[in-house]
């Protein structure tokens, strides 16, 4: 008589585990609904508000991410890993882990890096490495809760859809009528900001339109997925999923419309093409006119572009971006020109009439490469490519892997196009997706390999900790500087009244001493209140701290027109604009320069 093998007992999951699964569940909900922003920039000072029951009503500090992740990171890591280092999702975790952290490094000590805007991408990099290796040993200790994650993720970008039609039809007509009351009542709004109000383009909880294209982009696959399952539930199968899938589809779809990305229209016909010229599938003859479709399909948004779209401005100035990259990485291919360097070098050789001078390429590879070097851009461009490498034979299976892998082609097209690695959501979204997609290998890890995870694990999130509460910090501080100097309510200016601006420079100053930005909105409000001499001490620290900011050459300019000095104003303006000749706004012939001099200046100067 044969002997039945023996019944294995299914392992218990610890409870600390279970606790921690959870924990990871509701941060992949919250993703899109509070980490969905972009990374503060030096200029742009961050939301807080006065009550911390406040934080769940609006979007969540960018770094307030790397906090949150630095944490979970040490509570999987005392709970109990699991994780080897001797597999793919090993090199995939180290690679987005500790490969990032290290690609960054040069860019930080680069002689060209401004200090603060180094530190930020920074640390914006160590929250990015903590959530990597906490999904990773959560995915080794239990595998079931990053499809969890995964489903919590396309939830929450649902909802996040959904705030995006409530915005279109309902929001912008309040967010109209709130600009109105701020002018009315004599707030001071700048330029900048009403122009992001008056923007039709939806963001649903997310800072950008670009920003929700790209996180709806990587759910469009999964959606369609979660489609086919919930639609076999329910009777007749094939009209189920064909309902699920097409609500699914049309939801998303339609948020994608009113963001109106071009960049996201040109990854869905590459997309494409990646998918009809791989297969095999398809014969010669079907691609050759899949090809002529991809050449239609280009032009044909290239004339909606012209016709109804924004033109080709935004697009020639992202060409732009890519020149300028290939420019620092060939003038600084070991150390990069340093992080900030691409925005004193684009202001310098642009070719693009656009005045505004941009922070970075708007691509990650390009963004390392020239600012941090050519290893460290050939290390972000390994991370982007692994994971599809991986799962490229799975790419026609029809299973969750091929999904994962279309919505990582999305991702990287994306990402190489239009974004960067600033935006929590969207990179911490598909970090989830691709660990949901990655086998569990059965060996158990080594004693070694226990203690070598567990330190740099604990080391990385430590890092992360520390890294995003002194930007936190330094965001808090200048957005009450900010707030001080432009009040957005007749409440904020009550409430400062009095207050001598001194306390709010110098609390900013001292946890960003080497931003320039501060001295530099201090001498605006001494300016703005006729004492030009307090202007000029605040204008000459900002250009001690930074030598490469035009604006500060033009603000000096106004000074000394205003103290008599028309030939040195004119000395500073064109300054000015031999640091970014193709803004006009630096030109002696501006109008609004030539109101600083007297008529007959071209005529004294000459004598």
């Amino acid at each position: 008589m044969k002997k039945s093998p023996p019944e294995t007992v299914p392992e218990i999951m610890p409870l600390k585990i279970k606790l921690c699964g959870m924990l990871f569940v509701f941060s992949a909900f919250l993703l899109p609904l509070k980490w969905g922003t972009l990374a503060s920039m030096s200029e742009a000072a961050g939301f807080f508000p006065e009550s911390w029951i406040d934080y769940w009503y609006i979007t969540w500090p960018a770094h307030s991410f790397g906090l949150w992740s630095g944490i979970l990171l040490l509570l999987i890591l005392i709970s109990g890993g699991r994780a080897s280092c001797r597999n793919i999702p090993a090199l995939f975790a180290l690679l987005w882990s500790a490969g990032l952290l290290l690609a960054v490094l040069p860019g930080m000590f680069a002689p060209g890096a401004e200090p603060n805007f180094a530190f930020v991408e920074f640390s914006n990099i160590a929250g990015i490495a903590a959530w990597v290796l906490a999904v990773w040993q959560l995915h080794c200790a239990a595998p079931q809760w990053t499809r969890r994650m995964a489903a919590a993720f396309m939830l929450g970008m649902l909802i996040t859809a959904v705030n995006g039609y409530y915005q279109y039809f309902f929001g912008f007509e309040v967010m109209k009528e709130f600009l109105q009351s701020q002018l009315d009542s004599g707030i001071q709004v700048p330029e900048a900001i009403q122009i992001k109000l008056t923007d039709t383009r939806i963001t649903g909880f997310m800072a950008s339109p670009n920003a929700l294209a790209g996180a709806l982009l990587i759910t469009l696959p999964p959606v369609f997925y979660f489609g086919s399952r919930w639609g076999k539930m329910f009777e007749p199968a094939k009209v189920s999923i064909a309902l699920f899938r097409g609500c699914g589809v049309i939801l998303l779809g339609g948020a994608l419309i009113l963001c109106r990305s071009r960049s996201v229209f040109i990854s869905l016909v590459f997309a494409g093409a990646i998918a009809v010229f791989s297969a095999p599938f398809i014969k010669r003859k079907f691609k050759m006119i899949a090809a002529v479709a991809v050449v239609l399909l280009l032009l044909g948004g290239v004339g909606f572009a012209w016709k109804y779209g924004r033109g080709f401005g935004s697009i020639a100035e992202r060409a732009d971006y890519l020149r300028t990259s290939a420019v620092l990485t060939l003038e600084h291919p070991f150390m990069g020109a340093g992080w900030g360097g691409f925005f004193f070098r684009h202001m310098q050789i642009k070719l693009t009439s656009i005045a505004e001078a941009a922070r970075d390429p708007h691509n990650a590879v390009a963004a390392f490469a020239g600012q941090s070097g050519v290893v460290s851009g050939i290390i972000v461009l390994a991370a982007l490519l692994l994971p599809l490498i991986i799962l490229w034979k799975e790419r026609f299976s029809g299973s969750w892997k091929c999904t994962v892998f279309w919505s990582g082609v999305f991702f990287t097209l994306h990402i190489l196009m239009d974004c960067d690695m600033h935006i929590p959501a969207i990179m911490a979204g598909m970090i989830l997706l691709y660990f949901s997609a990655f086998d569990v290998p059965p060996e158990p890890p080594r004693c070694w390999e226990k203690w070598s995870i567990f330190i740099l694990g604990t080391v990385i999130a430590a890092v992360s900790l520390w890294s995003n509460y002194l930007t936190l910090d330094g965001e808090y501080r200048l957005a009450q500087f900010t707030e001080f100097l432009n009040p957005s309510s007749v409440e904020s200016r009550q409430r400062f009244a009095g207050l001598p601006v001194e306390g709010f420079e110098n609390a900013a100053a001292a946890v960003r001493p080497k931003l320039a930005l501060i001295p530099e909105l201090a001498g605006d409000w001494f300016l703005s209140r006729g004492d030009p001499e307090s202007a000029k001490m605040r204008y000459l620290k900002a250009m001690e701290l930074e030598p490469r900011r035009p604006g500060i050459y033009r603000r000096l300019a106004r000074v000394a027109c205003m103290q008599g000095d028309f030939e040195r104003g004119a000395d500073l303006l064109i300054q000015a604009q031999k640091m970014f000749p193709r803004n006009p706004k630096y030109l002696i012939e501006h109008p609004e320069n030539r109101m600083m001099f007297p008529a007959d200046f071209e005529r004294a100067k000459e004598k």
